[in-house]
C-alpha cells in the first residue's frame, strides 16, 4: 500500500515537472519566434530629436462621445 501511494506521488511529481518543463520550452520558442519575425523599429534618420519647444500649440477637441455599460450575468458551470 506505502509503496502504491509513494509511486502515485512520484508518478504525480513527474507530470507536474513534465508540463513545467514543456511551458517552459512553449515560451522558449515564442520567443525565439518573437526575436526572429519582429524587424527593430529603429531606423537610421529616425533619430531625430524635437525642437526645445515643440508643439508650441495644440489642443484635443472631442466631439459627439457617448459611452455605455452594461452588465451581463455568465452563469458558473452552469449554475445561476
Amino acid at each position: 500500500m506505502v509503496s502504491l501511494m509513494s509511486f502515485a506521488e512520484n508518478l504525480s511529481g513527474i507530470v507536474i515537472f513534465y508540463t513545467r518543463l514543456e511551458t517552459s520550452l512553449g515560451a522558449i520558442s515564442r520567443l525565439k519566434t518573437f526575436q526572429e519575425d519582429v524587424k527593430p523599429e529603429d531606423q537610421d534618420g529616425e533619430d531625430l530629436v524635437p525642437p526645445k519647444h515643440w508643439p508650441s500649440l495644440g489642443s484635443v477637441q472631442i466631439r459627439d462621445l457617448s459611452a455605455t455599460y452594461e452588465y451581463v450575468h455568465i452563469p458558473l458551470y452552469g449554475h445561476c
